[in-house]
């Protein structure tokens, strides 16, 4: 299984270019594997949708009643406060947000828990919800009272505006979740996800990266080093050529690991 040193040197080896491996995270061939990561991490591949998809979940609680609890493959990140005081039934004057988990990719399925059934959300556009809530944050103390009632509708929350509703909500550069309407009572939100994929570090690092997608992360690297270090811009291109090339190949593995083959008819 290829380390992320033996990926590092083979770059240098077809490059011919020693003096791009020093071995130094400022290294340009390490910058440039790390750029490449960032490039495709965010993509859907069958490791991180088949082997590493989490489910997580956010649950409305009095303050009275928050505790931290692990309960089989739901993970209780935090334990938001639906109204502001235990015992209160006055309804938040802001709409709770959980924030999004560091490792999060994208949503796969976004669902509420109710009468011990679980109902998938419709997602929408943040302008959308933020039409259909009745109040935002306005930076005054004058709120109308909002609409309660089970949830039904989730977005993205922009950064600038992803505030966790409760100090012990985790806070990431993820971004947050707004959902609508406001929960009328305590909820479990379940959130299944594509996480992203860590890039390597060490020299005996081996993942998907120095492996399934080796190809991919080595052309695209080269890439890089062409155009940003060398200015050999046709090198760069058939790099990039190719690299996309080892992209769509590992996307049509995915897909066949994820779709069953279709049924086909015959006529008797």
């Amino acid at each position: 299984m290829p380390t992320y040193k033996q990926l590092r040197d083979r770059i240098a080896n077809e490059m011919q270019r020693p003096d791009l491996n020093s071995g130094s995270p400022t290294s340009p061939i390490e910058l440039a594997i790390q750029d490449a990561v960032r490039h495709f991490k965010n993509e859907s591949f069958y490791i991180n949708k088949t082997t590493t998809t989490k489910l997580y979940a956010w649950k409305w609680v009095a303050d009275a009643e928050r505790q931290a609890d692990d309960v089989g493959d739901v993970t209780y990140a935090a334990y938001l406060t639906m109204n502001d005081a235990p015992g209160d039934t006055s309804p938040r004057t802001t709409n709770p947000t959980p924030s999004l988990p560091s490792d999060f990719a994208q949503v796969i399925n976004l669902s509420i828990a109710k009468d011990n059934t679980v109902y998938a959300l419709d997602r929408v556009s943040y302008n959308e919800i933020m039409e259909m809530d009745s109040i935002y944050s306005t930076g005054t103390s004058t709120v109308t009272t909002p609409h309660l009632s089970t949830p039904a509708y989730w977005t993205y929350m922009p950064l600038a505006d992803a505030t966790p509703a409760a100090a012990d909500a985790p806070t990431t550069d993820r971004g947050a979740i707004r959902i609508y309407p406001r929960p009328d009572k305590d909820y479990t939100l379940l959130l299944a996800y594509e996480v992203t994929l860590a890039a390597p570090e060490s020299d005996t690092d081996s993942n998907f990266w120095t492996n399934d997608a080796y190809r991919m992360i080595k052309a695209y690297s080269k890439a890089i080093l062409y155009a940003d270090y060398l200015q050999q811009f046709e090198l760069a291109q058939a790099n990039e050529v190719m690299a996309e090339s080892e992209y769509n190949r590992i996307v049509t593995a995915s897909e066949a690991r994820a779709f069953a083959d279709t049924v086909q008819g015959h006529i008797f």
